[in-house]
């Protein structure tokens, strides 16, 4: 999709980078990224994923018969599909909140701009999660034909890190970050209900 956006200009379309660069402005403070958050969202999930791929990788050489990977996948699948239902139905949320802050004649100008900024945010953080959770999905249902070709990287014991076990990472590191964005939401989803009436 990026490549899209970008070579093919798409970004009429699909703009993954306009998504992402939004998402990155919601850890700026005075104009300036505070690059501790930033970095903590997109790095803490790198290990998660490298122990959960391991874990399965590991499972599958005790078992290679078993479909314990392809049951994984299927929940992973209809998890990220029920969230992204949920962010969804979050973004409608959003927007009638808005509509109800903006009629509303007795907000005073700074508690507004305050609400436009993390009404802003949040529909940037669930943008972002929605991007998210769509490539996680296509992965999940390409990753069943790369089942047949495994190029392999190296082995360790009777565990084989190949083409599989990459994209078992990629999965896995999207799915945690997935679910680590979620609290970002939540927390945004909290602060605009901060302006009922």
């Amino acid at each position: 999709m990026l490549l899209y956006s970008t070579l093919f200009n798409g970004a009429s379309y699909i703009n993954c980078w306009k998504i992402c660069k939004q998402y990155r402005e919601i850890f700026e403070i005075d104009g300036q990224v505070q690059y501790q958050h930033f970095l903590f969202f997109l790095l803490f999930p790198i290990p998660l994923s490298l122990a959960s791929s391991l874990h399965l990788a590991v499972e599958l050489s005790a078992s290679p018969k078993s479909d314990y990977g392809s049951n994984l996948l299927n929940t992973l699948g209809i998890v990220v599909s029920v969230l992204t239902a949920t962010l969804y139905m979050y973004l409608g949320t959003i927007s009638e909140k808005d509509k109800e802050v903006t009629d509303n004649k007795k907000i005073d100008a700074g508690r507004y701009e305050k609400f436009k900024v993390v009404h802003h945010e949040t529909v940037s953080v669930i943008n972002y999660e929605i991007l998210l959770s769509i490539v996680l999905l296509i992965l999940c249902f390409i990753k069943p034909t790369f089942n047949s070709c495994n190029f392999v990287f190296c082995h360790i014991g009777r565990m084989v890190l190949g083409l599989q076990w990459l994209l078992d990472t990629i999965i896995f590191y999207l799915f945690y970050s997935f679910v680590l964005n979620l609290l970002i939401v939540t927390k945004r989803f909290n602060l605009l209900s901060k302006f009922d009436n």
